[in-house]
């Protein structure tokens, strides 16, 4: 389902955490400036195997980006538990995508997508949920790359767009929709692109994705809505579990200083 979202400037700063509701998605928005160069303040949320993995890695954004989406994370996560950041369990699932380590009853989905300054978290206590946020590069050659990762079907869909602006837009929104739904379903590169279809072309209706597995034994759905942000970046959300509502927050709260 892609859900009609408001554009960057509604972007919620509100006073605190706010309760997540069942059935809501909550991105939260974390954007990085020369004003928050200062990446050492992340460090008190961490807990201490990931401070070690902060120190292996070089000054510079792939550090910031991982300080930055991890203590955001801890932090949301321990206002939602009651905990403190760094005590929030998070584990490795069997592909690797970080899930929260509780009971069913305490369960939080969550998913963390990064691109050059904007980092974004997604939350949900329904199901599984996956984000991506690419900006879009005009140097990429998208025909080439869509033969690899988009269906015959996208793939002529996008060649038959002729402006080059356009065509790369189509391409990067088809690709993030389809980045979501993997990263919600969790299996990684095990699930290949090509093995099912977004939608692609907007719409204020909803709409699902479908997965067969490969014996066609069973299926999954997932539903994915676009998210409006800035220009020139496409941004989508996928759940397991057809959301009541995507709601868009600005990281940190006001009443929250990092």
């Amino acid at each position: 389902m892609r859900v009609r979202v408001p554009m960057h400037d509604e972007w919620e700063r509100s006073a605190g955490i706010p309760k997540l509701a069942q059935g809501e998605v909550q991105v939260w928005w974390i954007e990085l400036s020369a004003e928050n160069a200062d990446d050492t303040k992340y460090l008190p949320a961490l807990n201490a195997e990931e401070t070690e993995r902060a120190g292996r890695l070089r000054a510079g954004q792939v550090r910031t980006q991982f300080l930055a989406g991890r203590s955001g994370v801890r932090t949301l996560l321990g206002a939602h538990l009651g905990i403190a950041p760094q005590k929030v369990p998070i584990v490795m699932a069997e592909f690797g995508k970080p899930e929260l380590d509780s009971p069913s009853s305490e369960k939080i989905h969550f998913n963390v997508a990064h691109s050059r300054s904007t980092i974004l978290i997604a939350l949900n206590l329904t199901a599984p949920v996956g984000i991506d946020i690419e900006y879009l590069d005009r140097k990429i050659e998208v025909e080439e790359v869509a033969r690899h990762s988009l269906t015959e079907q996208e793939t002529s869909t996008l060649l038959a767009i002729d402006d080059v602006a356009a065509r790369s837009k189509f391409f990067f929104e088809c690709w993030t929709r389809k980045e979501a739904v993997v990263k919600a379903d969790g299996r990684g590169l095990s699930l290949p692109l090509t093995s099912f279809e977004a939608p692609t072309e907007s719409s204020s209706r909803p709409s699902s994705v479908t997965i067969l597995n490969m014996d066609r034994l069973f299926q999954r759905t997932y539903f994915v809505s676009d998210i409006a942000i800035v220009e020139g970046a496409a941004c989508a959300v996928a759940t397991a579990d057809r959301p009541s509502s995507v709601r868009l927050l600005r990281f940190p709260p006001a009443d929250l200083a990092l």
